[in-house]
Order: structure tokens, then C-alpha cells, then sequence
């Protein structure tokens, strides 16, 4: 019996596919301690050489990011990265994991950022959880870098 191929089966396919392959790809180069180029061959026979490219790149940015835990443990003296791809991931990363308890733990280590990625950073933590725009120490900067904004 064969089973009707209608557009919704098809995108559910390609979306198992897509996954077998992510997770083929995320075995590979779990555990290495550099994703570099010379993985490029191998992971471009499993994703397409494009995707490899950007995965290398995304591999080499996520090495570079400091942990939300070592944030939080030394947020003033844990080393500010300078690379804008890294302070953009970073900014993700932040977001992803304010909460209203870590905020002001997480607002020493965003207030040392450049003015752009603490705008992105705040911005996109209030685009997840619009609770946030009420923390104080959320207030206390905007409060602070209004006249600097407008």
C-alpha cells in the first residue's frame, strides 16, 4: 500500500531528514575540541558543502562563548570577547537565559558590552519574555542610557 504524498508528508520528510542529518553531523564533531576546516569534505558529503561552511563557522563561534555559569560567577571581571559575531551570539545566549533572579548578576556583565549589543542583548530579552521590561535592573538601564539614546 503506498501512502498519499501530500504537502504536509512531504515537509514531515524533509524534516526527519533534516534532522538524521543535523544529528550525524552534531555526532561528528561532539567531543572535538576544534571544528575546523578540514572537517569541511567530510561534513560537506552530509550536510552540502554550504552548510558545512556555516556549521564550521557557528562551530568556531560557539567555542569562543563564555557559559551563562561563568557569567554569573564573575560578571565585571570575566573577559569581554571583541569579536562582533561572538558578542552577537553572545547577546542570544544572554537572552535566552535572563531570568528575573539573574538579571542584575547579568546586567553588570551587559552594561560592560558595547552600546549596540546591549541594546540587541535587552531588546531580544524583553522579545521573549515581556515580564522582563518590569526587573529592575532592566529600569535601572534604561533609566541610565535613555539620554544617551534619544
Amino acid at each position: 500500500m503506498q501512502l498519499p504524498v501530500t504537502e504536509g508528508r512531504v515537509t514531515e520528510l524533509r524534516l526527519l531528514l533534516n534532522i538524521r542529518t543535523w544529528e550525524f553531523a552534531n555526532r561528528f564533531v561532539k567531543g572535538q575540541a576544534k571544528v575546523g576546516n578540514d572537517k569541511l569534505h567530510l561534513l560537506g558529503g552530509c550536510l552540502s558543502e554550504g552548510l558545512a561552511s556555516e556549521f564550521i563557522g557557528f562551530c568556531a563561534i560557539y567555542a569562543e562563548l563564555p557559559t551563562i555559569e561563568q557569567i554569573c560567577g564573575n560578571p565585571e571581571g570575566m573577559p569581554m570577547p571583541g569579536e562582533p559575531s561572538i558578542l552577537y551570539a553572545l547577546s542570544g545566549s544572554l537572552a535566552n537565559h535572563a531570568t528575573a533572579d539573574r538579571m542584575d548578576l547579568l546586567m553588570k556583565f551587559i552594561f560592560r558590552m558595547p552600546i549596540e549589543f546591549q541594546i540587541v542583548t535587552l531588546r531580544e530579552t524583553v522579545r521573549r519574555k515581556k515580564e522582563m521590561l518590569q526587573v529592575p535592573a532592566i529600569q535601572k538601564w534604561i533609566a541610565t542610557q535613555a539620554t544617551e539614546l534619544f
